[in-house]
């Protein structure tokens, strides 16, 4: 009957395991399934079947130890499954059993019965009818579904109609609950209230969330100690020491580690089943997989968190008015903002309207009405008056949030001290008021400074060419009557008129300068320096001097202005090397860092470093009319074009060496005369 038992196991990838026991010793065992099993060899040699002397299992320790042995069946029925077996099949046979460890043997096989009906488990058990007596055979059939009973060499079923009956029914109905629990997708469980926990019932749900299958907890009774997660193990198991003790429903969220290694967040519920006796007879769970809660948990708490850096960053802070009640919450930062210390503002709309400045008080008022009546957002600009008397500038914004019938019930929204932006917004008002005020006054002052020039001009300019008139005709109508001294007299005023006469153009040049207004446009200042160059060529064609022009130097200017700045630059240049030979002038840029810089240089006459400020004040020379001459004007006049335009003008020299003036103009468009 034993061999046919295990091959059957064997072929049916099962592990199987035969416990024997006088008279039938191992050897004869195996050598009973050598002969009936052919490929027997092979079997034995990968482990999936074992045969044992009960003194190796049942009495291994000296003694009958049925909770050794119970987990030596369940460590046996795991190990089966982690090589892939289908299950466990076992038999083992009774002779050695005295009479002193029936008791403790009957209550064995009744949990031996548990584990076979929540696992794939297939048990046989043989017991000798000469070591039974009557009372005992009663304990070993009423202990299982069917019973063997070998009488005259016949043998007979013996069906426990009880135990059936009563194990198909729990059967049907754990199958119903199951059913349901997984029709609704509730992760349900049983376990016996024992250290371990043994699991007698999980639902499809437990499998999801742990990756265990259903067989791997009922063939493992610590394996729900396994998977949780060790930095919360002791917190657990002391909880669910504390509600058996006191017979209380255990509520915990703790972290498990899923067969694949994940590890996954988990809410366990559970509630002791007490019997008629008053022990918890199991325990009952459902567990939740909490693991994407407590990701936006999370999320939202780092949010939150972000959110409350970035208040107090910016100094913001927010409220929340229950309308109906009338209570304000304001978060940490808003009550030092209103000058209150933590705790002292008492948290009502009213109170916060007696903090608004009283000539704001009604725009505060009208603006939260209208948030509430039009549904617009409520955004305004107001004053506080701080407990100790000084005034703040505070912004607020935020909307109303409505019920199902339209009725205002809350409003939310943020609140920011702007006191110092506020002030510095006044502040410019009141300077830019005073700017338009004295760019009115500069303007009409400009006016009246180019009208007296030009009243300035024809009063001189009169008397001027009177006088250069009557020498005129003195030198052509008495020039031979004159003597060396008296022509020389005469020479000298017509000179002098004349340079009185350049003096004015000048003066009204640097007027002009001033004033007139800039019309900015593209150009090239290449272009103009060239023009100049040929225009001073044809003005002294005797002379040879080299013009050196980069191009295009295209910048944002006036054409008109700029021209008359080459002129005198280059003018100044042409005038200067005049004593030179092989005069050389050049023109062109090079960028500093972001800035482009022009130049003008010559090797000419220079002049000394030290008074390089001097000349672009109006009437400075730095040498004397007889040797070159000139109005000490033109510097000036291209000093004020080259500011209007936005940039500077500045000089190197040294006496004999030449010289040259750098300057710059803005990328933007230059400023308009006042």
């Amino acid at each position: 009957m034993l061999v046919p038992y295990f091959e059957a196991g064997l072929r049916g990838s099962e592990f199987c395991m035969w416990v024997t026991s006088k008279p039938l010793s191992v050897d004869e065992a195996k050598e009973a399934m050598a002969r009936a099993v052919p490929e027997f060899d092979r079997y034995l040699r990968d482990g999936q079947i074992e045969i044992i002397d009960s003194s190796q299992w049942y009495t291994k320790n000296g003694g009958f130890n049925s909770e050794s042995i119970m987990n030596g069946w369940v460590e046996k029925l795991r190990s089966a499954f982690d090589r892939g077996l289908a299950g466990l099949r076992l038999c083992g046979y009774t002779s050695w059993l005295e009479e002193k460890d029936w008791d403790a043997f009957i209550k064995y096989e009744d949990e031996v019965g548990d584990l076979i009906e929540r696992s794939k488990v297939i048990a046989l058990c043989s017991y000798p009818l000469s070591k039974c007596e009557a009372t005992r055979l009663i304990d070993v059939v009423s202990n299982h579904h069917y019973s063997l009973i070998k009488r005259e060499d016949r043998w007979t079923l013996v069906e426990n109609k009880e135990r059936s009956r009563a194990v198909q029914e729990t059967r049907a109905v754990e199958a119903q609950y199951r059913r349901t629990a997984d029709n609704i997708g509730v992760a349900i469980y049983s376990a016996l209230p024992d250290e371990s926990s043994a699991t007698v019932l999980v639902t499809d749900r437990i499998v999801q969330i742990t990756g265990y299958r259903a067989e791997e907890f009922y063939s493992d009774p610590s394996l729900w100690a396994k998977i949780v997660h060790p930095a919360d193990s002791a917190m657990v198991w002391r909880k669910i020491k504390e509600h058996r003790e006191k017979r209380t429903p255990l509520n915990v969220e703790y972290r498990i580690v899923r067969k694949d290694g994940q590890i996954r967040w988990v809410k366990d519920s559970a509630y002791p089943c007490i019997d008629k006796s008053g022990e918890i007879e199991r325990i009952d769970g459902f567990m939740e997989d909490m693991t994407d809660r407590r990701r936006i948990e999370e999320a939202l708490r780092e949010s939150e968190e972000r959110l409350s850096l970035a208040q107090k960053a910016a100094k913001i802070g927010s409220w929340d008015w229950d309308i109906s009640s009338g209570g304000l919450t304001w978060s940490d930062e808003i009550e030092p903002m209103f000058g209150f210390g933590p705790g002292e503002f008492s948290g009502t709309y009213e109170a916060f309207l007696d903090c608004v400045h009283p000539d704001d008080r009604a725009s505060v008022e009208g603006a939260v009405r209208e948030c509430m009546e039009s549904g617009t957002d409520y955004e305004i600009e107001h004053r506080i008056v701080w407990p100790n008397g000084s005034v703040r500038w505070i912004s607020e914004k935020g909307n109303v949030v409505k019920d199902t019938n339209g009725k205002p019930i809350r409003m939310v929204g943020i609140a920011q001290d702007i006191t110092r932006s506020k002030l510095s917004e006044l502040r410019i008002k009141e300077l830019n008021k005073d700017l338009a005020r004295k760019t009115t006054e500069l303007t009409a002052m400009n006016r009246e400074l180019e009208a007296f020039c030009y009243s300035v001009s024809h009063d001189l300019r009169s008397p001027l060419r009177r006088i250069e008139g009557f020498g005129q005709l003195l030198m052509e109508d008495a020039m031979e009557k004159l003597g060396e001294t008296e022509k020389d007299y005469l020479m000298r005023i017509t000179s002098a008129t004349m340079n009185m006469d350049q003096l004015i153009d000048d003066l009204l040049k640097l007027s002009r300068a001033s004033t007139v207004g800039i019309s900015a446009e593209p150009l090239d200042l290449g272009e103009l320096a060239r023009e100049v160059a040929d225009q001073l060529q044809k003005s002294d064609p005797g002379r040879t001097v080299r013009f050196e022009t980069a191009a295009p130097l295209v910048v944002s200017g006036d054409r008109a202005l700029l021209r008359i700045a080459l002129e005198n630059l280059l003018g100044n240049a042409w005038k200067f090397t005049a004593k030179t030979e092989k005069s050389l002038i050049e023109f062109g840029s090079r960028q500093v860092e972001e800035r482009r810089i022009f130049y003008v240089r010559d090797n000419g006459a220079g002049f000394d470093q030290s008074h390089a400020d001097k000349m672009f004040k109006p009437f400075q020379r730095l040498h004397s009319p007889s040797e070159f001459p000139g109005s000490g004007i033109g510097l000036a006049i291209v000093s004020r074009i080259i500011e209007r335009h936005g940039g500077r003008i500045w000089a190197e020299s040294s006496v004999g060496n030449g010289a040259t003036f750098f300057f710059t103009l803005a990328e933007e468009t230059p400023r308009p005369a006042l």
